[in-house]
């Protein structure tokens, strides 16, 4: 799941993202502890049966004449089989200028995505750096549960909570440890599913509008996500480190399974300085904290926007400490 929007309103569950597999929590190798890890690059680490994390998220997209705070919400429990499910559900508040100069506000429940993350390989020497990484693969479904018919031009598009699309992606991830560095790698393809939409409604891109009372079949192009990030643990006993994240997204002119597309295509790219720190780590119980903002690099029909961002995660572990 990719976690920026594909609709820059709707800092993204897609960013569908999401963001998008999204944020995750580094696994804990030989050399040191649980860390927050990036943001936009899921870890190929899945957590281990019986253990569990509930990780909130808070990104603040700032373009030009919108703002939008995305609280995403993500459940990840470790199943059997090196076996991941995960939960992402956005809760966004979005505020709009219009160029009357005056304002809107709404608070919205984004799309919901459901995740699986199968590990393929593990990290065979956390120390070195041409050792076999840990690698995994992950399917993902995005479903249309935030508003987007039957919206109020009142309300200058803030009312508008999702794509309306179902969402289907397979990815792969990539981690490798060599302390006291960790290095990352998510690629992913959308294929968005065709859906009847009727204006006003406002596409994936965050710029393009289907005027009130017009009415179409849309089409998205496939869209690829792809980022990566370097992560230094400067304490492993206090998980205190930084990383340098780089994630993007481009959405094409066709559609791999329905042909060509109808919606705009876009790109978008963004560079992110972050910190971490884990606080407390107890037998049970570790909580690890990240803060870092997302800067815009370059865009194609797709608005420039900054994010500040921060996240905290509750680790649950029936077995201990890992």
């Amino acid at each position: 799941m990719r976690l920026v929007p594909t609709r820059c309103l709707v800092v993204t569950v897609v960013l569908s993202g999401a963001l998008a597999s999204g944020p995750a929590a580094a696994e804990e190798g030989s050399w040191g502890g649980n860390t927050s890890g990036p943001f936009f690059t899921g870890t190929a680490d899945v957590e281990p049966w019986g253990s569990w994390y509930y990780e909130p998220f808070a990104f603040d997209s700032i373009g030009h004449s919108f703002n939008a705070l995305d609280n995403l919400q993500k459940i990840a429990v470790g199943l059997p089989l090196d076996t991941e499910f995960d939960l992402y559900a956005p809760l966004v508040y979005t505020q709009a200028k219009n160029p009357t100069g005056g304002a809107a506000e709404h608070f919205n429940v984004g799309d919901i995505a459901l995740q699986l993350k199968h590990q393929l390989l593990r990290d065979a020497d956390p120390y070195h750096l041409l050792a076999m990484p840990s690698v995994s693969v992950l399917a993902n479904a995005t479903f249309p549960t935030g508003q987007y018919q039957n919206l109020s031009p009142a309300l200058d598009g803030t009312d508008q909570g999702g794509n309306g699309t179902y969402d289907l992606d397979f990815g792969v991830e990539l981690r490798k440890q060599a302390a006291p560095f960790q290095f990352y790698l998510q690629l992913a393809d959308y294929v968005i599913l065709p859906s009847s939409i009727r204006g006003p409604y406002t596409f994936n891109n965050g710029l393009t509008q289907l005027p009130l009372g017009s009415s179409i079949r849309m089409v998205d192009g496939n869209l690829f996500y792809y980022s990566a990030a370097f992560e230094h643990v400067l304490d492993p006993a206090t998980g205190f480190g930084y990383l340098l994240e780089a994630y993007g997204e481009a959405q094409g002119s066709g559609n791999l399974v329905y042909g060509p597309a109808n919606a705009p295509a876009w790109s978008a790219f963004w560079l992110a300085p972050e910190l971490e720190i884990t606080w407390p780590r107890r037998a049970n119980l570790t909580v690890t904290w990240g803060a870092g903002v997302a800067l815009p690099v370059a865009q194609s029909n797709y608005p420039r926007t900054v994010i500040p961002m921060a996240t905290v995660t509750f680790y649950f572990n029936s077995g201990g400490s890992r």
